[in-house]
């Protein structure tokens, strides 16, 4: 087997085991030191890790027949990288959706009650031009009165003869005083 091949095997080996540590090595930070953003790092660190791997493994495709004798294909480095790097990557898949979800239910618990809306609604009375029915008066009184009624041609054509130079109907008549 020639020294390239050996190196590159030495490689493969040693990013199999970094490969295989790499959710143990997460673990031994501490339950207080695991965050979002470690477990983040240490999974683009495994991607990475993975990528080499495989790289180095497409590398040694075409030299199996110097390989049949060697550890390499003997335990099945390749298999055990493969499932090594899913099961890690679906621990800390799994890890940092824990911890997302922590921390989404932290901040709703930390974020203040909002005040309930204000149940005054009155608004101040605007005083509306009236149409004098003059010809001349219409062109600026129109596009308010297709406002007010945000309607359809037909009944904007009945009720426009209700409102022109009309004074508003009075809901409240004070009572008539009499003579006593």
């Amino acid at each position: 087997m020639s020294e390239d091949v050996k190196a590159v095997v030495e490689i493969a080996t040693a990013l199999y085991g970094k490969i295989k540590r790499a959710y143990d090595n997460l673990t031994k930070l501490g339950e207080g030191k695991i965050t979002l953003g470690a477990v983040e790092a240490r999974l683009a660190g495994l991607e990475k890790n993975w990528d080499k791997f495989d790289g180095h493994n497409d590398d040694l495709l075409d030299h199996l027949a110097e390989l049949k004798d060697n550890q390499y294909l003997k335990q099945d480095i390749p298999s055990l990288a493969e499932e090594a790097y899913l099961l890690n990557k679906g621990l800390m898949l799994d890890l940092k959706r824990q911890l997302t979800d922590e921390q989404l239910a932290a901040a709703a618990a930390k974020a203040p009650v909002a005040p309930p809306p204000s149940t005054n609604h009155d608004l101040p009375r605007i005083q509306l031009p009236q149409f004098t029915g003059k010809f001349e008066d219409w062109p600026a009184w129109r596009p308010l009165l297709r406002w007010r009624t945000r309607a359809s041609p037909s009944i904007f054509s009945k009720r426009a003869d209700s409102w022109a130079a009309a004074p508003p109907p009075t809901l409240y008549r004070p009572p008539t005083k009499t003579r006593s």
